[in-house]
């Protein structure tokens, strides 16, 4: 955890907005206790603060979480997360001892083709690209011989059938 930062405040919502049922309220509340106190003891932190955080939005600086067990490490860069991790004994089901030592840490930006595709494949990207398209196709049938709207239209059609072949849709969702 970093130095200048907190953890807490876990307590579900409903997402909706408005009342929630006090029943359905204190199901899904229980049932985020439960996780959160299982997924604490199994890893050896502190299942009741765990629980405070879900139950009363407790929450915590970084050093009071070391202290109360419920963090193991407050690094304030990388490079010192990776120094402290050296000999570190991993607690619970996935159980291991790190060897950090000489570790190099490297970071990757998005290759600028994966950022223009990204860009392709919003959903709002799409939309307005095959808007763009049906205007200049359009423009182009009733002016004949533009060309320039007519071009800028087709490209952006294709493009915009890309963009809506990678939405994730299904006919389920179609039709409701």
């Amino acid at each position: 955890m970093a130095p200048e930062t907190n953890i807490g405040s876990a307590t579900p919502i409903s997402i909706g907005g408005g009342n929630q049922d006090e029943v359905l309220g204190r199901k899904v509340r229980n049932d985020a206790v439960a996780y959160v106190r299982a997924l604490a003891s199994a890893h050896g932190r502190n299942p009741d603060l765990a629980e405070q955080m879900v139950r009363k939005a407790t929450n915590v600086t970084a050093a009071e979480a070391k202290r109360n067990g419920l963090v193991d490490i407050i690094a304030s860069s990388d490079q010192d997360l990776v120094e402290k991790l050296d000999g570190f004994r991993v607690k619970g089901p996935k159980h291991q001892v790190l060897e950090t030592t000489g570790a190099r840490i490297e970071h990757r930006d998005v290759p600028f083709k994966y950022e223009i595709l990204e860009l392709i494949v919003n959903p709002t990207t799409a939309y307005l690209l095959f808007t763009l398209a049906l205007f200049g196709i359009g423009f182009e049938l009733f002016h004949p011989g533009a060309i320039l709207p007519g071009v800028i239209g087709g490209v952006s059609l294709i493009l915009a059938l890309f963009g809506f072949a990678q939405l994730p849709l299904n006919l389920a969702s179609a039709t409701a």
